[in-house]
């Protein structure tokens, strides 16, 4: 799959987000990168967002890296755990609209952490795991209860 096609409605804009954040519009979307993919319809101000996410893990044979961390519980409510940090700098959860939610910094050697969420809006978030050079790592779904 190279082109991602959102379903005919009428004479509307498609807005197509990767992450939250607005990457294209048409009814059809080529990617040129892996990450969560959505698409919301406009027509005159009246927004329907898609249900579906696409998690494109692969395009031709550039494919995400295997998931280093485990975030549970997963749906979660009031906090969740990342285990398996041992490699990580940074974490940055973000919103399904792409607002960061919390910037954390690993310590060294830490292995596990717990995140506080209460107060949040129930949701998808996504976990973003970078290492210790900035490099994005790990992506994951969070969803909040």
């Amino acid at each position: 799959m190279d082109t991602l096609k959102a379903v005919p409605l009428g004479s509307g804009t498609y807005n197509w987000f990767k992450n939250g954040v607005k990457v294209g519009t048409g009814q059809k979307f080529k990617p040129s990168e892996t990450g969560l993919y959505r698409c919301v319809y406009d027509d005159n101000g009246c927004k329907s967002d898609s249900s579906a996410i696409i998690i494109l893990k692969s395009i031709d044979s550039r494919n995400l890296a295997v998931e280093a961390v485990s975030v549970y519980p997963n749906p979660a409510k009031g906090q969740f755990s990342i285990q398996g940090l041992s490699e990580l700098g940074e974490i940055r959860i973000f919103n399904a609209v792409g607002q960061l939610m919390k910037d954390i910094l690993v310590a060294n050697g830490q292995s596990t952490l717990d995140v506080d969420i209460h107060g949040w809006v129930a949701g998808l978030y996504y976990v973003e795991c970078y290492n210790v050079s900035g490099s994005q790592i790990d992506k994951q779904i969070l969803v909040v209860e």
